[in-house]
C-alpha cells in the first residue's frame, strides 16, 4: 500500500484541496484522522468474516514465580487472544496449550508449571507460577493495526546497547516545530523503515530540539525482541505507528475514498452523497471478498472413528 502521505496527497488532488495553511483549508491532521477511522472500520469488518486474516504471535519470556504478565500492546479490543501455550523448557517442541478458567480457581502462592491461566484486565495470571525463567509462553491473537501517521523527522545519529535505546537525534534540517510538538503532545513515537515497517515501538518521549534535533526520552527505551534503529531510518508520532497501512493492497482504495467523502463532507460539497454511494460500494466488494471460502478445503476431524468402513 502506498506511504499515507502520498494517499493525502492523491485525495487533496481529487477533492480539489490542494490549498491549504495554518488558517485555511484542511490541515493534513485531519487526512490522517480520518484515514485512521477508515482503518478501523474495515479492519473491524473483516474481522467478522475472517479473523485469522489479522492473527499474530508474541512471545513472552517467563520470570521465576511471577504470576502476572501483560497482554500483547496491539491486541485488537484489548480481548482477543485466541491461544495462549507454555513450554516449561523454552523449547518450542515443549509447548501445551493453557485452559482459560474464572478469578474463582486462582492458585495463590502455588509455583509448578501452570496448567491455566485467568484473564484480568491487560492482565493474565498463570496458575500455577512458573517456577522458573527458562520457561516461555507464546500468544496466539488478533491484533490491532498499527496507527497511521506520516514521516515526522529522519534519524539521523543513535545510541543502542544490547537491550536498551539510550539516545538518538533527528535532523534538523528537515525537523519542523509541528512535527517535533505532534510527537512530543502524544509523548510517544516509533521508527519506521522507507516501507513503514515498525523498527521500535512505544518509545517515550519528553521533549525534541528543534535547533539541535536531540530527542529527550523519558528513560531510556528497553528494546523487544528484534527490536532496533539505524541512520536515515524514521520517526512516526504515537506508541504503535506506521506510514504504511497493513491492509492489503486491495483496501487502499477504500482509504482514499473514505479521505475523499470526509474531505467533501467538510466543504459542505454536492460530490458527498456520490462519494459515500462510492464508498459503500468499495467497503461492500472487500468484505464480501474476504468472505468467500478458502481455496484449499480445511480438513474435517473424524471423531466418531466406529462409522468408518473396516480396512
Amino acid at each position: 500500500m502506498e506511504r499515507l502521505d502520498l494517499l493525502i496527497t492523491a485525495s487533496r488532488q481529487d477533492t480539489d484541496n490542494e490549498d491549504f495553511d495554518e488558517t485555511t483549508g484542511i490541515p493534513d491532521a485531519a487526512f490522517i484522522r480520518w484515514a485512521n477511522r477508515a482503518q478501523e472500520r474495515i479492519q473491524a469488518r473483516i474481522l467478522k468474516q475472517k479473523p485469522s486474516v489479522f492473527q499474530k504471535e508474541k512471545v513472552t519470556q517467563c520470570v521465576a514465580s511471577q504470576e502476572s504478565y501483560s497482554t500483547p500492546a496491539d491486541l485488537f479490543l484489548g480481548t482477543r487472544i485466541e491461544a495462549l501455550y507454555y513450554t516449561p523448557s523454552g523449547q518450542d517442541a515443549d509447548y501445551y496449550e493453557l485452559d482459560l478458567k474464572g478469578e474463582h480457581e486462582r492458585l495463590t502462592g502455588q509455583s509448578n508449571h501452570p496448567a491455566f491461566y485467568i484473564r484480568r484486565s491487560a492482565q493474565l495470571l498463570l496458575q500455577p507460577k512458573p517456577p522458573t525463567s527458562v520457561a516461555k509462553i507464546r500468544y496466539t491473537y488478533q491484533q490491532t493495526l498499527p496507527k497511521l501517521d506520516v514521516r515526522r523527522g529522519t534519524i539521523s545519529a543513535i545510541t543502542l546497547s544490547a537491550t536498551e535505546l539510550t539516545a538518538f537525534t533527528l535532523d534538523p534540517t528537515t525537523l519542523t516545530e509541528d512535527n517535533a510538538t505532534e510527537i512530543t503532545n502524544k509523548q510517544y513515537l516509533s521508527i519506521v523503515d522507507k516501507d513503514g515497517n515498525i523498527k521500535m515501538a512505544n518509545v517515550a518521549v519528553t521533549s525534541i530540539d528543534l535547533t539541535t534535533g536531540v530527542v529527550t526520552l523519558d528513560g531510556n527505551h528497553t528494546l523487544d525482541t528484534s527490536e532496533t534503529g539505524a541512520v536515515g531510518q524514521y520517526v512516526v508520532a504515537g506508541k504503535f505507528a506506521t506510514t504504511h497501512s497493513a491492509l492489503n493492497d486491495n483496501c487502499e482504495r477504500y482509504l482514499s475514498a473514505y479521505m475523499d467523502w470526509k474531505a467533501q463532507r467538510k466543504d459542505s460539497s454536492n460530490d458527498a452523497t456520490e462519494s459515500n454511494g462510492e464508498l459503500k460500494a468499495i467497503e461492500d466488494d472487500i468484505v464480501e471478498s474476504y468472505a468467500e471460502a478458502e481455496a484449499n478445503v480445511l480438513g474435517v476431524p473424524i471423531i466418531n472413528t466406529e462409522y468408518l468402513a473396516p480396512g
